[in-house]
């Protein structure tokens, strides 16, 4: 029973290892192919385990890309969609897959990936031989022996597990440790390893981009408003010209915004800025915050109310804790309702202070909450299109490089409530829960 049980769990890890390098390649082959001025093309930029044969196929039949001669030993086999499929080929057993029909712009793809089975088929067979032969005195060794087998092969699975997890969260400076062996999986270990290298280093092009962008844009912009407020002060412009005028101003200010909203969150991901701490008082920084945005609000006839204890204190940059309640409540006079309200909201309790900015405005879907601190997301076309798309996602840094978290609550006609969990603040008397703080 323990030679049999072991032969099926090793028969079945190998067989699950062959099925998900078939379909991690299949992920990484289409991820791969691209239509370029009407034109299906295949990058071929992120290396297939060398194991894999494969080939593309176009909708009109015509195939894009292979790889592997082998593959052609399958021209014959109709496409089985979604399945994986045992054929034996000159003596070799292989398993293959074929992909669902993939979309690509205008037009669909399909792929068929295939591994030969042999080296599995080898290990199992020496497995029933060893039985067979040495069965007797060899039992209780071979269920020990199984068992720490079944744990060292888990092993580096585990590994990638938690290096995943790691990658997961944003760092991708994580490598995978190497398998100790070169077999299926150490490949697929160099294999990811080099996918995430590559990932890496095209983010950090992407944020070198941005960054540079962003200064190269700073002066352009600035010379254009002051050309502009130079026109808007001109004693003959005629009505039409005036608003012309204006309309360039609002437009270079957003502008600059954008620019400077892009270079924060350029510099935040390398690191390039620095956090000032400072012990601030939260009902201070609530008052500084409601007169910077009374003139905003007092267009829209909004009301901002704040309720904060005096003895409330948290450690944080000023100038990140404003612009983050500012870009909130900015967002809230945007999208609130005329003559509507906007609450700030503070409490206190053990290790960590509470903030909330909620309105009574429009609300949001709730398919559009888990995107909304995504850069540049708009959740409705049809809103204020006066904002640049960035302040969610500053908002998001700020709480995140001081060690807090941010989260959304809303109801489509009722309003929406942002929700911030600071660290490390600073309790000089006893406070009620956040939950009840915040709710009152």
């Amino acid at each position: 029973m323990c030679f049999a049980a072991l032969y099926a769990s090793t028969s079945a890890l190998l067989e699950q290892m062959l099925r998900d390098d078939l379909a991690f390649a299949i992920e990484q082959i289409s991820a791969q192919v691209e239509r370029e001025s009407g034109t299906l093309i295949y990058e071929n930029e992120t290396p297939i385990a060398p194991e894999i044969s494969y080939y593309i196929v176009e909708e009109n039949g015509s195939e894009l890309f292979s790889h592997g001669e082998d593959i052609t030993l399958f021209d014959d086999e109709p496409f089985h969609e979604g399945v994986y499929t045992r054929l034996t080929r000159r003596a070799d057993e292989w398993m293959i897959l074929d992909s669902d029909p993939i979309a690509v712009e205008s037009g669909s793809i399909r792929i068929r990936t295939a591994i030969r089975c042999t080296t599995n088929r080898r290990m199992l067979t020496i497995m029933r031989r060893v039985f067979l032969l040495c069965v007797p005195p060899l039992m209780l060794l071979a269920g020990l022996t199984g068992i720490v087998l079944a744990r060292r092969s888990l092993a580096p699975i585990r590994a990638i597990i938690g290096s995943a997890q790691r990658i997961q969260q944003g760092d991708l400076s994580e490598r995978i440790p190497p398998a100790p062996a070169e077999d299926e999986l150490g490949k697929l270990t160099v294999t990811l390893n080099e996918m995430i290298a590559s990932l890496e280093d095209a983010f950090r092009r992407e944020q070198r981009f941005a960054s540079d962008a962003s200064h190269e844009l700073r002066t352009p912009v600035a010379v254009i408003r002051a050309y502009a407020e130079n026109l808007r002060d001109q004693s003959d412009l005629s009505a039409e010209a005036s608003a012309c005028v204006q309309t360039i101003l609002q437009e270079c200010r957003n502008m600059q915004r954008l620019i400077e909203q892009m270079l924060t969150l350029t510099r935040a991901q390398e690191g390039r800025y620095p956090l000032h701490i400072e012990r601030l008082c939260v009902a201070d920084v609530f008052e500084g915050v409601q007169s910077a945005m009374a003139e905003q609000a007092g267009e829209r006839q909004m009301a901002i109310t704040c309720a904060a204890p005096q003895d409330l204190f948290v450690h944080a940059d000023q100038s990140l804790l404003t612009q983050l309640l500012i870009n909130l409540v900015e967002n809230a006079v945007k999208y609130g309702k005329p003559d509507g309200h906007i609450a700030l909201r503070a409490c206190a309790e053990d290790g960590f202070i509470g903030m909330s900015v909620e309105d009574d405005g429009m609300g949001i879907d709730a398919a559009d909450l888990p995107h909304i601190f995504e850069r540049f997301f708009r959740a409705d076309a049809a809103r204020d299109r006066n904002g640049c798309g960035l302040g969610l996602s500053v908002a998001q840094w700020i709480v995140q490089a001081h060690g807090g978290s941010i989260h959304v609550r809303s109801t489509i006609g009722q309003g929406t409530t942002f929700l911030i969990r600071w660290p490390g603040s600073v309790k000089e008397v006893e406070s009620e829960t956040v939950s009840t703080c915040l709710e009152g």
